[in-house]
This record gives C-alpha cells, structure tokens and sequence, in this order.
C-alpha cells in the first residue's frame, strides 16, 4: 500500500513538474509549436515534444523508426541569420536558418551509413507554383519523409503512417538499442500536448 502511494506522488510531482515547466517559458498553445526565440531557450536545458515534432538538445541523439527502417539523428550545431524582410510579391521573405547535423542509417541493430547533413530553411523565391525554394530541409528513413525545422526540430508531416521517433540521453551511435525498453516512442497525434523532459531525465538506448 505504501509503495503504490509513493508511485502516485511520483507521477503527480512528474507532471506538476511539466506543467510549471510550460508555464516558466510561457508558451500561447500546448499544442502549437513555439517560436524559435523561446526554443533556443528551452533546448539549452529540455527536450521539447510536440504533437508531430521532437526538439532535441544538442548533441543528443534522436531515433527515427519506421517499419524495418532504423534510422537516428544528431543535431551538431545551427545558426540563424535574422534576415526576415518585408514581404514583396516575389518573395515572403521570411528569416533565413542553417543546421548541421549526422544522421546514421541501421540494418539489423548495426550502423551501416553515416552522412554530415547540411541544412537548410531559406525562403522560397517567385509566385505561385514556379517558386523556387532552395531549402535542404527534408530527411529520409527509408519511406519516410521528416522534416528539420530550426533550431533543433525533427518533424512528422501528416502522411508519416507508421514512423515514430524517440529521444534519448545517448550520444554515442555505436550504443544504441531501438529495442530497448527504456525508451518511449512517438507518432504523429494531433491531440497530444507539448511535453518537456530534462536534459537530465532523457532514458538511454541501451
């Protein structure tokens, strides 16, 4: 009887924790997604989930599963330009964000590729359907399509059926175990709030 009490007054104190959280970095929407200046704040000391999107801290590794494909991501570093313009009509103009990143392709739990992705969000040129964007912001897990979002932010787009991601205390691809059950996996879920964990209670793959 005890014991059952104190896991009830752990998992209260988890999500009072969580709720003071959200309301120290005073976000308008638990479901939206903050913007960048509040994110910047919020990666130095938490990883951000949302309904379609996880923000990891940096050098933290996140992992990427869909079907038989495995697939993990280490943001490195990212700079913003603070470029934003007024919008004409042949662009909007909007800021401009880089990011550096290494993403690592498995087969059968064993890291086989490695690859340095640079990234990139600028702001399309042109009207309507011959605007040219040079973006480099898409990722690909086998058939999955993500989605870099800046600072740190790997996105599901709506049609990501069965891919999941998962965020992790590891640094270390050659330590990782997506069968672990540490771990917490996340779909794409419109009714799931934002959740922040410290950098501190992040669970290892292992």
């Amino acid at each position: 009887m005890k014991n059952i009490r104190i896991v009830k007054l752990l998992k209260f104190l988890a999500i009072l924790s969580l709720t003071m959280n959200s309301k120290a970095f005073d976000f308008e929407s638990q479901y939206s997604r903050p913007n960048v200046d509040e994110i910047e704040k919020v990666i130095g000391e938490f990883t951000l989930i949302g309904f379609k999107w996880i923000d990891q801290p940096i050098n933290k590794i996140l992992l990427i599963k869909n079907g038989q494909d495995h697939c993990a991501i280490k943001i490195l570093s990212y700079k913003r330009f603070n470029d934003k313009k007024v919008p004409t009509i042949f662009s909007a103009n909007e800021e401009s964000f880089l990011g550096e990143a290494t993403f690592v392709k498995f087969k059968n739990g064993k890291s086989y590729k490695f690859k340095t992705l640079h990234l990139s969000s600028k702001s399309p040129v042109g009207i309507g359907k011959i605007a040219y964007d040079s973006s480099q912001d898409i990722i690909r897990c086998g058939k999955a399509r993500l989605l870099w979002r800046y600072p740190s932010a790997i996105s599901l787009l709506s049609e990501s059926n069965g891919t999941n991601l998962s965020p992790t205390a590891n640094e270390d691809f050659n330590e990782l175990n997506f069968n672990s059950t540490n771990i917490r996996w996340y779909s794409y879920d419109e009714s799931r709030k934002m959740e922040l964990i410290p950098i501190s209670e992040l669970p290892i793959a292992q």
